[in-house]
């Protein structure tokens, strides 16, 4: 069972490969997981400019 130090760290390095992938406020992108290296998909919203990302395997969600 993770602890609360590790689920920050892995929600952290998720939202990060999310950021740097998702550059253009209201285009889908896609990007390997940095978790489980599967299939994840996030976009820059068009109204505030935050990152929202979810993977199909891991189901690991982020809304920033």
């Amino acid at each position: 069972m993770e602890n609360a130090q590790q689920v920050k760290d892995r929600d952290k390095l998720f939202l990060e490969k999310a950021h740097k992938t998702c550059v253009k406020i209201g285009k889908a992108y896609e990007f390997e997981c940095p978790i489980c290296n599967g299939y994840a998909i996030g976009m820059k919203s068009n109204v505030n400019g935050h990152i929202v990302a979810s993977c199909s395997v891991c189901k690991m969600r982020v809304r920033q």
